[in-house]
């Protein structure tokens, strides 16, 4: 039953996981894991290679061994190699050289006889931008090779230079890019990137490569680049090497290639102990969780050949540290607490790494009377909490390399505020030059700003969003008046989507600061739209950077983790962290909102199950609904039962429902289906009717349970618990509970399993 100020210290639940770990047998080893049967015939396994047109099957590991070089060049000799083509502006100059002979630039840090790059600079003059490109040799590719090329360059000259890779079999009559500069992820500064791109789309065809240097990001009609410089070497075309055996960590992806395989056959992989164990790809990938020694098996289909590669992956893990998924992972807005809903079956995930064999959890709030901690030893538990506020949650985890554990808090409210920001978050803006804010007006073309919020722990009404503003500096009046809108987004693959509701305000009557602390501007949904998954804040409309303009709202200083933020340019999201340098990248953005949760549960809490007699009748089933059930949207799967009452409009309510006599004859027993809901969550509920039952009709009360209207007091035997209309503990004792200073109101006393509602005056 829900209670209202029940809460245990995180201390409690580090003595409980010390003491959990303390009574677990230690981990032993697994035993043998078990391998899948390849197909046999005639008692013996098949064991037969297929010689094909590349030699016998075999099975390897891409970037595993020595590869098979097809075709390479590392512009050594100082001058561009034959075979090489430049086409394009001359304003564009490319040419062999050494970078640097020392330093970050220096390409010797790869290659200790470096004798020359691939380098390629625009001209500093806007007017002068251009297209130009550097086209290679015809090379022919094999079955699953690999491009490896080494490009040096600065992201922070992507508004005005990108570099490309193109290939064609036709001299370019058609192509296909398979890397752009602009994806490149990591630190802004200048640095050489190590790219490999598969060449399974072109097995088999003889085509060029072609590098160009061409138009920035901020060129959107296409003229060309200017200003940035790329340096290029290392290229290497290679096939997949031979390979005895891979040592691999735990979790760590292998890609799984088979040579001399004949063009047009299929494949049936066999990973014992891997994820996945079978695979119908011709390169899968493949990871392992527990360790030890694992076989690989590859049988064709189509055509005649399979291999075993025994003992072939070698896995080796590591202790695992431990890590606590919460149910979701927004925070209420004054604890900055993870926030969870009470009531109803929240779910929580062991979210450690090192792959950890054993799990053990502690909770506070989740028992019956809330002066305790619980322990639940599953890796994913479903949990219903009992007791409001904060609590405490932690987590033991071990495997054969060690253990590990975490300890954390929540809060669990039936509604509030919520953000992303943390306890330690400081608010502030960042300064892209010092022309440009971020978030807010800007010279780099964001024209949206878009805050990640977790899926809740079960479905939430969202009534509006505030958003921090700091600035709103505006002389003009087309900036005045400019529309600033806040969206509810559902998510589409894990970007903003689908806008659920909208609401917008002029700059001019954007909130400011008051004396000492921020103030939220509040941007009211009048759909009250329901999210149960990730979803997002989206703020767009701000006007761009001038002389007379400067809209700015509030994000959290820069830390190592945890980013929740990302804007929209040039048409594409970017996460914050993928575009601002390494190290201290994360952040998310101050943007408030007002949610409540989806609650509707039976009570006594998580009761499903009503047995009733052969004889007709009705019966009371008691339910917590903080939205109320809606009447019209009751289903139920027998013409024997129905619902006959209304809802009372309180979050409290006594369903009364009806059921008719069995027949004469026919079977001893039969079951009804209901289902209630508040038009957002779901209460299942089975009725049992049996002929052989001693029970006609079954009530939620029980003559243990009497409240005594004259001296305010609830009697019975043993625990008792008094919850108000919202289901907050209000009052508890042992045999008498005395209700005499509470207000008047609808209560319900709960004791064994029993309960009564009653009203005081």
């Amino acid at each position: 039953m829900p209670l209202l100020w029940g809460s245990v210290s995180a201390q409690v639940v580090n003595q409980r996981v010390a003491s959990a770990r303390e009574m677990k047998h230690a981990p032993t080893v697994q035993g043998e894991v078990k391998k899948l049967s390849v197909e046999r015939r005639d008692g013996a396994m098949r064991a037969r290679s297929l010689r094909g047109a590349e030699g016998a099957l075999d099975i390897s590991v891409k970037g595993f061994g020595e590869s098979q070089a097809v075709w390479s060049e590392n512009f050594n000799g100082g001058t561009l190699p034959a075979g090489w083509v430049i086409e394009g502006s001359s304003d564009i100059e490319w040419s062999v050289k050494v970078i640097a002979e020392s330093g970050t630039k220096s390409f010797s840090q790869f290659d200790a006889e470096d004798g020359g790059s691939l380098y390629v600079s625009g001209p500093y003059q806007v007017f002068k931008r251009a297209i130009a490109s550097a086209v290679s040799p015809a090379v022919t590719v094999g079955k699953n090779n690999t491009l490896d090329v080494a490009v040096g360059f600065s992201l922070n000259f992507d508004d005005e230079c990108r570099l490309t890779i193109e290939v064609s079999a036709d001299d370019f009559e058609t192509m296909t890019e398979i890397w752009n500069s602009k994806d490149a992820p990591g630190e802004r500064p200048w640095q050489w990137r190590m790219i490999k791109l598969p060449m399974d789309d072109f097995a088999g065809q003889t085509v060029k490569i072609r590098f160009t240097y061409g138009p920035g990001g901020k060129d959107s009609f296409g003229t060309g680049g200017y200003s940035g410089d790329f340096a290029i070497d290392g290229i290497s075309l290679s096939g997949p090497a031979t390979v005895d055996k891979v040592d691999v960590a735990t979790g760590e992806v292998l890609t799984f290639v088979a040579s001399g395989a004949p063009d047009g056959c299929g494949y049936e992989w066999s990973f014992p102990g891997g994820t996945p164990e079978v695979s119908t790809d011709a390169s899968p990938e493949v990871y392992y969780t527990v360790d030890g020694t694992y076989d690989v098996s590859l049988r064709l289909t189509g055509a005649e050949g399979e291999v075993t590669r025994s003992a072939f992956v070698n896995v080796t893990g590591t202790a695992p540290v431990a890590r606590i998924g919460y149910p979701a992972t927004f925070r209420e807005w004054q604890t900055r607490l993870p926030l969870v809903a009470p009531m109803a079956e929240v779910t929580f995930t062991d979210a450690s790494s090192g792959f950890p064999t054993d799990a053990s959890w502690v909770f506070t709030g989740i028992d019956n009377e809330g002066t305790g901690s619980v322990t639940v030893d599953e890796k994913n538990p479903a949990v219903r909490y009992n007791f409001l506020h904060r609590q405490a949650v932690g987590l033991s985890v071990s495997n054969i390399h060690g253990s590990s554990d975490a300890v954390g808090e929540l809060t669990a409210e039936y509604d509030g505020i919520i953000t992303n920001f943390r306890a330690d978050d400081v608010a502030s803006v960042f300064d892209l030059d010092g022309e440009s804010g971020f978030p807010g007006s800007n010279k780099y073309g964001i024209t949206a700003y878009a805050e990640r919020f977790s899926a809740p722990s079960v479905p939430i009404k969202v009534f509006g969003a505030a958003v921090y503003f700091v600035r709103n500096d505006a002389e003009e009046v087309v900036d005045q008046i400019a529309n600033v809108g806040v969206h509810l987004c559902a998510s589409e693959n894990g970007l903003p989507g689908k806008r659920l509701d909208s609401m917008w305000w002029s700059v001019f009557e954007l909130d400011m600061p008051g004396a000492g602390s921020l103030v939220g501007t509040e941007f009211p949904f009048t759909e009250t739209p329901v999210v149960d998954g990730e979803f997002f804040v989206v703020v767009d409309g701000i006007p761009a950077r001038n002389e007379t303009c400067n809209v700015q709202f509030a994000m959290a200083d820069f830390r190592g983790e945890g980013n929740t933020a990302l804007f929209q340019r040039d048409g594409k999201w970017v996460e914050a962290a993928d575009y601002f340098p390494a190290g201290a990248n994360h952040t998310s953005y101050l943007i408030a909102l007002d949610v409540a949760h989806s609650v509707i549960e039976s009570l006594p809490n998580g009761r499903r199950l009503i047995e009733v007699g052969g004889s007709s009748g009705t019966v009371d089933f008691d339910i917590f609904s903080y939205f109320g059930w809606k009447s019209d949207e009751v289903t139920c799967d027998a013409d024997w039962c129905r619902v006959v009452s209304e809802p009372n409009d309180m979050t409290v309510d006594c369903i009364k429902i009806a059921f008719d006599a069995m027949p004469a004859s026919g079977p001893d027993s039969r079951e009804a289906h209901l289902t209630f809901t508040d038009g957002m969550s779901t209460l299942p509920l089975t009725i049992v009717q049996s002929r052989t039952s001693a029970i006609e009709t079954v009530a939620e009360s029980a003559s243990a349970l009497v409240y005594n209207e004259a001296s305010a007091t609830v009697t019975g035997n043993g625990f008792i618990e008094v919850v108000d209309q919202l289901g907050r503990r209000v009052a508890a004792g042992s045999d008498n509970v005395d209700m005499g200073t509470l207000p008047a109101g609808i209560y319900v006393a709960c004791s064994g399993g029993e309960l009564i509602k009653f009203i005081k005056k």
